[in-house]
């Protein structure tokens, strides 16, 4: 099968597929971010100012090819602006893939890298529901809803508080196309890295939410392989003396409702850090960001959600060039007075204030 990249508007115009506004292309701002410590950031390179016009798209005979969620339509056309990637989609199609077939409605909520990331589960793969349901149906016009397999027990849960009927759901996988009746295709909820107002709005909106903590301020480590806090032991007393928190990825069960309930958040660019979509408006949130590491995605959640952002530099071990693809490999630094400064702006926070 010959796979061609092409837009949605050009593939519904060329096939008549029906397609069901929700959200009106139109400019957006994002309220400038307050700059902690001496060495500033430039988020600018990734914003966007113009959210396209935001839908759904109903696919006869629609497929959809690995966990990632891509549709394709008649033709072989990939509809690329529904991918994360969107026009800057960099195709690339590897050996033959499993086909399966699905008689019925299937509505895609798969989107790439969800089955690794539990940020990109619960922004990019989530918030599809919202456009189907927006933009005029209902969960029983579903006969299947396809999702990634959850990266974690936290984005399991979402299923279940989002109310997707659990046997209803098929799994996208990898090297396997699923090939449908009917496929309904949300599209990808904003651009990449920049997510609009809608985003955390239906997410706190619908997701009861059980408060797992009494703490005001709460700092959330990050845990991984790679691009890690290399002085992040001598950090944490200065952290308990302020009274915040920390806690561990995974180590709440209910990690969306205990943010709800705080005053302050202080955490590096991870993917735990998505849970502000269900802070109270007017929670402050600062976000370590790594220099080698600067993306907008939670600077434009937060600005969404009302949150009061801030960020915090801090040095990488080093810094690739200009437009190197993909997440920072490298580890970093935080310089001390600067986050002993910080600590001392938010001072005035109740819970354990100093």
């Amino acid at each position: 099968m010959r796979i061609v990249p092409v837009s949605t508007e050009r593939y519904a115009e060329r096939h008549a597929a029906p397609w069901r506004a929700v959200y009106p292309a139109a400019e957006i701002s994002w309220e400038a971010p307050r700059q902690y410590g001496e060495t500033a950031v430039d988020f600018r390179p990734h914003l966007v100012s113009t959210m396209p016009e935001l839908g759904v798209l109903i696919v006869d005979g629609g497929m959809i090819a690995g966990p990632d969620g891509w549709v394709i339509g008649r033709g072989g056309a990939l509809l690329r602006d529904l991918t994360w990637y969107g026009e800057t989609f960099p195709f690339q199609w590897v050996g033959d893939k499993r086909h399966r077939l699905l008689k019925g409605a299937c509505v895609n909520l798969a989107s790439d890298w969800g089955a690794q990331n539990y940020g990109h589960f619960l922004l990019d793969c989530l918030p599809r529901l919202h456009l189907f349901l927006a933009a005029g149906f209902a969960m029983g016009d579903a006969d299947f809803f396809l999702l990634p397999k959850p990266p974690s027990k936290g984005a399991d849960r979402m299923i279940d508080r989002l109310c997707i009927p659990r046997e209803k759901i098929v799994w996208t996988e990898a090297g396997e196309v699923l090939v449908t009746e009917l496929l309904i295709a949300p599209s990808f909820p904003g651009v990449r890295r920049n997510y609009p107002p809608w985003v955390p709005k239906f997410l706190s909106s619908s997701v009861a939410l059980r408060t797992a903590g009494k703490e005001r301020k709460v700092y959330l480590r990050r845990k991984a392989q790679t691009r890690n806090i290399r002085n992040e032991a001598d950090l944490e007393p200065l952290l308990q003396e302020f009274g915040f928190a920390i806690y561990e990825p995974g180590s709440v069960e209910d990690e969306p409702g205990l943010l709800q309930g705080v005053d302050c958040v202080i955490g590096t660019h991870d993917a735990g850090l998505a849970n502000i979509a269900f802070c109270r408006p007017g929670t402050t949130v600062v976000e370590i960001v790594p220099t080698d590491h600067v993306y907008p995605y939670y600077y434009t959640l937060a600005s969404g959600a009302g949150l009061r952002y801030g960020y915090l530099a801090a040095s990488s071990d080093a810094i690739r060039p200009v437009g190197a693809w993909g997440p920072s490999p490298y580890d970093f630094t935080i310089n001390e007075n600067d986050f002993r400064g910080i600590l001392h702006s938010l001072s005035r926070l109740a819970g354990g204030s100093r």
